[in-house]
């Protein structure tokens, strides 16, 4: 079983490296360690999680959205407040992006996931 801060600590840094246009710390890194980084990030999540980032990345949208006043900061859907308390990674109903609540955040995600 994985550990919800480390799932969303893992998809917010995949994001990042798979970001275009590449900004913050993801355009310092070389071609070569940012496919490394990538290939890493990868292999420490759930094959489920990465098909659904896939395919959320295909649609050009990133697979991760921080949860801001009650909504989805992807949609900008209000959310119920008993989901934040689930302490599961939760998917928003309407746009289906993985949803990162205020209580999960830590210090190493305000720093870019380093």
């Amino acid at each position: 079983m994985h550990d919800t801060i480390q799932l969303t600590r893992g998809l917010r840094r995949l994001n990042d490296l798979e970001a275009v246009p590449l900004a913050g710390w993801a355009a310092l890194l070389t071609f070569s360690e940012r496919a490394l980084a990538i290939e890493h990030a990868r292999e420490n999540l759930p094959t489920s999680l990465l098909k659904h980032h896939d395919m959320l990345v295909a649609e050009g949208k990133r697979s991760i959205s921080h949860v801001k006043a009650g909504a989805c900061g992807g949609c900008l859907v209000p959310l119920p407040t008993e989901r934040a308390e689930s302490g599961t990674l939760d998917v928003c109903d309407h746009c289906g992006v993985f949803l990162e609540w205020p209580a999960l955040k830590s210090p190493a995600l305000a720093l870019g996931g380093r």
